[in-house]
């Protein structure tokens, strides 16, 4: 007899047989077979994950009939199905999403109410972000990156996914942990997260471990000269970019915090790492960073002049002054002597295209020492002597 089938002997009155029943001690004795494949339970070998992410299939745990003293069924059917099969379907034993939403999957054996399931969170994200602990994404050597990422469906932020993640260069970012990578030498590298067919690189760059050395100086500006004695010249109310360079055994060096300080704050100031120009003068401005510091001596001068007169008023020449460029015409026309050949005070009108002249003048000629006419051309006056 088949292994798995049942025999059920029924006995039934004498005469009531006919062709094809057994006849035994006047009994009619029939002989039944009943098709029970005896399995009394399920066992399942793994687990199914509680999310289920678009493009990474999950291998399906493995189920077997046992019967009622635990034996193997090997010959009984396992059947599995997902419900809907419009979220996942079942592929070769492995588990694939197909649509944003929830499943269950379920074993059964055909024939009996034996079955088991599982309830799966089905993930079809649309955006992976990746976020650095700063902008620029920058580390130190010897230090830990540590990235996060970040998945999405529309507006919706989806739970932690498994994110694969790859460093370009493995000899400068080096990959420890999931999202986790050790800085081991300067220069720029980039990190890969990847997940299905979403990916998101990121470019990083390593820095040297300490600062060696700073170095300061102006960006280029065509509309302005160089000052007297390498000065970063800046114009009233204008910013103009600096040169940043933090150098650290041969190598750049980032990510150090910047300390600024202007001497006098009156004439200049430092806005995100731009020079901008307050009051017509000479200043310096110093920068610290990595226990190394640069200093950067800084002239600001008028703004361009304006179409229209925005200043008028008398200028008094001192006595004593000019005393040099006695061949210049410009200054000689400036020079007032009195009947006995006294120079005397000169007072002259002047017509200026910029506001605030007065400290325009007395900056070009105390700081950039300049002859009176030139400093009132410097600064957009034109004048007449009384």
């Amino acid at each position: 007899m088949p292994a798995g089938w049942a025999v059920w002997y029924i006995a039934v009155m004498p005469g009531l047989g006919d062709a094809g029943w057994i006849r035994r001690g006047g009994l009619l004795v029939v002989v039944v077979l009943t098709a029970c494949n005896g399995a009394d339970s399920l066992r399942m070998e793994g687990a199914v994950p509680a999310e289920l992410w678009s493009d990474i299939p999950v291998l399906l745990p493995r189920v077997t009939a046992l019967s009622a003293d635990g034996r193997d069924l090997p010959n009984v059917a396992v059947e599995v199905r997902v419900d809907p099969a419009a979220n996942a379907r079942v592929e070769n034993g492995r588990l694939v999403a197909v649509h944003h939403g929830a499943a269950v999957v379920r074993w059964s054996v055909p024939g009996t109410d034996l079955a088991q399931s599982k309830s799966v969170d089905v993930m079809v994200p649309d955006a992976l972000d990746v976020t650095c602990p700063t902008t620029p994404c920058t580390v130190r050597v010897g230090e830990q990156l540590r990235l996060k990422a970040t998945v999405r469906r529309g507006a919706e932020i989806l739970g932690a996914a498994p994110v694969m993640w790859t460093s370009a260069e493995p000899k400068v970012l080096e990959g420890r942990a999931p999202g986790v990578f050790a800085a081991r030498t300067a220069g720029p590298a980039s990190v890969t997260a990847v997940l299905g067919t979403l990916s998101k690189t990121i470019p990083v760059r390593v820095s040297a471990a300490k600062v060696d050395d700073v170095e300061l100086a102006c960006a280029q500006d065509p509309t302005v000269p160089d000052g007297d004695d390498g000065a970063c010249v800046v114009k009233i109310g204008r910013d103009r970019g600096l040169r940043i360079r933090l150098m650290g055994g041969g190598q750049t060096a980032l990510g150090f915090d910047r300390r600024w300080k202007v001497k006098d704050r009156r004439i200049a100031r430092i806005v995100d790492d731009k020079l901008s120009g307050l009051q017509i003068g000479r200043t310096t401005v110093t920068l610290t960073a990595g226990g190394k510091t640069a200093t950067l001596p800084v002239e600001v001068w008028p703004a361009a002049c304006s179409e229209k007169v925005q200043a008028v008023l008398t200028y008094i020449i001192p006595e004593d002054v000019p005393r040099r460029g006695y061949q210049s015409y410009r200054q000689r026309r400036y020079r007032r002597y009195d009947d006995y050949g006294r120079l005397l005070p000169r007072k002259v009108q002047l017509a200026c295209r910029v506001p605030e002249p007065e400290s325009c003048i007395t900056f070009y000629k105390e700081e950039r020492d300049l002859t009176y006419p030139d400093a009132f051309e410097s600064c957009c006056c034109r004048a007449q002597v009384r």
